[in-house]
């Protein structure tokens, strides 16, 4: 049996699969590459491989506990993801998790799990992908993957983000959009966190009028 050993395992799977936080019906054209990054359990790593079924995934959780049952929920739905159990940043070395739940865990701390970091750049050649979905939820550490990878994505990239830093980090991700190109839409608020969608290239949603939505 798969054993979830906290609350905040069975309000991952709500969230992604009865909440529907990430939308992926309003993808308009299929990723060639989906990349999970703070891939906890597998929830997210599991709908975007069932809904693009010829799309290579990559899932990254650096916390061993989560790691255990993201690999066996890979495997009990029969679905092919390469997954790794490190960290992403903008640098490479050691950190420490730390956090209230298993979906709170963040780098950085001065005490807890041991784990690898690397770059997300040197982790997977984003120069190979046509077109990438890029789903980063890494309590805080999204500004150190986006300062890492953002020169480096495809022309045809949607990035699903959750930021932590209230409003702040909303004007800071609108700026951050409008430099890389990308059309922005703010989806969802949870008191200071928000869920984010950036899109670029053939994921540009248009209306009927031929306008940018």
């Amino acid at each position: 049996p798969i054993w979830y050993k906290e609350y905040a395992d069975f309000h991952a799977i709500v969230e992604v699969f009865i909440d529907k936080v990430y939308d992926l019906t309003s993808i308009n054209c299929s990723p060639s590459c989906i990349i999970d990054v703070g891939a906890h359990i597998g929830t997210f790593s599991l709908l975007a491989a069932k809904t693009f079924p010829s799309a290579h995934v990559v899932a990254f959780e650096p916390d061993p506990d989560n790691f255990i049952l993201l690999q066996t929920n890979i495997r009990r739905n029969c679905i092919k993801v390469d997954s790794h159990n490190y960290a992403l940043a903008d640098f490479e070395g050691k950190t420490y998790l730390a956090g209230p739940t298993s979906m709170g865990r963040h780098i950085g701390a001065t005490t807890g799990h041991e784990s690898q970091v690397r770059k997300l750049t040197h982790s997977v050649d984003l120069n190979k992908i046509s077109r990438l979905l890029l789903k980063i939820d890494v309590e805080g550490a999204e500004w150190m993957i986006l300062a890492d990878c953002c020169n480096n994505l495809p022309k045809s990239t949607i990035l699903f983000v959750e930021t932590h830093g209230g409003q702040t980090d909303l004007e800071r991700l609108r700026a951050l959009a409008a430099r890389y190109g990308f059309q922005y839409d703010h989806s969802r608020s949870k008191g200071e966190y928000h869920e984010n969608v950036l899109r670029r290239g053939e994921f540009v949603v248009v209306d009927l009028a031929g306008g940018i939505l």
